[in-house]
């Protein structure tokens, strides 16, 4: 049975490559350019706005301020076959919009919601993901 991690409130998640991870494609591109995210610096603009509209899923965070307009707090990458392997990529939380939970809501969603044409459990794909990172991070 899928477990959902709620978001806190003000955010709201949309795992559609081209919804929210479209419109804030270029504040996609500047969160991988941060210091604080040491993969993926050979990418240009033109490569990430490529790489979000092919991805299989793409779950992104946006916080909704007081005034409705809305920021960038999150995103995750999901590569797929579409049938039975999913790569989990970039999964990138704002400085600011840590020690929220969002990492394991986005890391949850791209998990719990992925299934292919006749396979709709995520339970027998096989999910890759490599890092440098500590792992005690993705661990739910």
């Amino acid at each position: 049975m899928p477990v959902e991690i709620p978001l806190p409130a003000g955010y709201r998640m949309d795992s559609n490559p081209s919804g929210l991870a479209t419109k804030f494609a270029a504040d996609i591109f500047a969160a991988l350019m941060d210091d604080q995210i040491y993969w993926g610096k050979y990418r240009s603009p033109g490569m990430v706005s490529r790489q979000i509209s092919r991805a299989w899923r793409m779950p992104t965070v946006v916080k909704v301020n007081e005034d409705g307009t809305e920021e960038l707090a999150g995103f995750a990458r999901v590569v797929s076959d579409g049938e039975e392997f999913a790569f989990l990529n970039d999964v990138c939380v704002l400085p600011k919009h840590q020690k929220l939970g969002l990492s394991k809501a986005l890391v949850n969603d791209a998990i719990q919601n992925s299934g292919g044409e006749g396979n709709d459990s995520s339970d027998l794909w096989k999910w890759f993901l490599w890092t440098k990172a500590n792992l005690s991070f993705f661990s739910m």
